[in-house]
């Protein structure tokens, strides 16, 4: 009943680690390791308060149909993205929502390396038909068009 690598104990139904084995804790400790900052495919998210701060006080910020993105130009290599999605987009649900549309539409420009950025989403981030939402950030990220934000459609394309 139990793995090669384990021993029955009383009863059958538990099973407890073969003598001299590592347990799960001691194996998690030695395999535990400094990892670089999990990525989302092209950047890294942005999570300190004083990175937000200095975002917001030092960045460029342009507008573009239902998302306002903040960048400014940093020492590294890595391209960090922060999401703001307040209350006035709608319920938990609707937020969440936004959020996963922000990412994905993030994902699929290409950002330019050495920057961060703050995305601010509006409500009509939700409703956005996908080409629009992708355009709006390129827009306002200069991702491939490099041009100044400025509205694109009106959120009802598919």
């Amino acid at each position: 009943m139990c793995d090669d690598g384990s021993v029955s104990t009383d009863s059958e139904v538990a099973c407890g680690p073969a003598p001299g084995a590592l347990s799960s804790s001691a194996v998690a400790k030695k395999g535990a390791r400094v990892s670089a900052p999990e990525t989302h495919q092209g950047f890294v998210p942005l999570r300190s308060r004083s990175h937000f701060d200095r975002v917001f006080a030092t960045g460029e910020r342009r507008r573009c149909g239902g998302v306002t993105v903040i960048s400014v130009r940093t020492d590294g290599p890595v391209t960090r993205v922060g999401l703001v999605v307040s209350r006035r987009v709608g319920t938990a649900v609707d937020r969440n929502r936004a959020k996963r549309r922000l990412r994905e539409g993030l994902r699929a420009i290409e950002l330019e390396p050495g920057r961060d950025h703050v995305v601010i989403a509006t409500r009509a981030v939700v409703n956005a038909g996908w080409r629009t939402l992708v355009a709006w950030l390129e827009q306002a990220t200069g991702a491939s068009t490099g041009e100044t934000g400025e509205s694109v459609g009106d959120g009802r394309d598919g």
